[in-house]
């Protein structure tokens, strides 16, 4: 009995050694699966102090150059304040130079219409000139037909009256005279030509018609 209860013992102890070696060894799993977690969670805490530092230095990066801006900012409000009556003085410049700008355009405008009259009156002159340059070139044709007239009327003359158209020639030296200075020659002795003085009778004489 004695050695049957002492095999129990011995079954009983090591179905609890195998028990606890089975608990150790899930124990064992667990804290591998545990350090692999924590090892995880290092990476994880390492990397995230990584980015937290990476943050922190942009952070100080972008305060100084918000510091930088921000004096860039006072700088230039400074100068835009200094600026300001230079630019309403330029203004007033501008002002000034708009409205001198506006008096001569119209000046210009003015000289343009006074330019457009006299181009218009030059050419109401031209054409005036150009009528009076014809009219006096018909006039002078005109002078020069009289004056042609007036020498033809000449030629026509009797060369010894000088008043009566030329009626008679003498038919000896082809030589014309009115009828009356003809005929108070034939009626004197001295029957001359009077240009060439070439003699004549009654029957050299003979009418002609112009």
């Amino acid at each position: 009995m004695e050695g049957v209860k002492v095999k129990q013992a011995q079954d009983t102890l090591h179905l609890g050694v195998c028990n606890l070696n089975r608990n150790l060894r899930q124990a064992k799993s667990l804290m591998n699966l545990y350090k692999d977690k924590v090892a995880q969670l290092d990476d994880k805490l390492k990397v995230w102090s990584e980015q937290i530092g990476r943050l922190s230095e942009d952070g100080r990066r972008h305060s100084v150059s918000s510091g930088n801006a921000q004096r860039k900012l006072v700088d230039l409000q400074g100068e835009a304040q200094q600026l300001r009556p230079s630019m309403d003085e330029v203004q007033a410049k501008v002002g000034r130079n708009r409205l001198e700008v506006a008096g001569l355009l119209v000046e210009l405008e003015k000289d343009r219409f006074s330019k457009r009259r006299i181009e218009d009156d030059l050419e109401s002159m031209s054409r005036k000139a150009s009528s009076l340059r014809v009219k006096t070139e018909a006039s002078s044709l005109l002078e020069k037909v009289h004056q042609e007239v007036n020498e033809y009327r000449g030629i026509l003359k009797c060369g010894v009256c000088r008043d009566r158209q030329k009626e008679v020639v003498i038919t000896k030296c082809y030589h014309l005279f009115c009828n009356d200075c003809i005929q108070k020659l034939l009626r004197n002795r001295q029957r001359r030509c009077p240009s060439c003085g070439l003699s004549f009778g009654a029957n050299d004489v003979k009418p002609i018609y112009i």
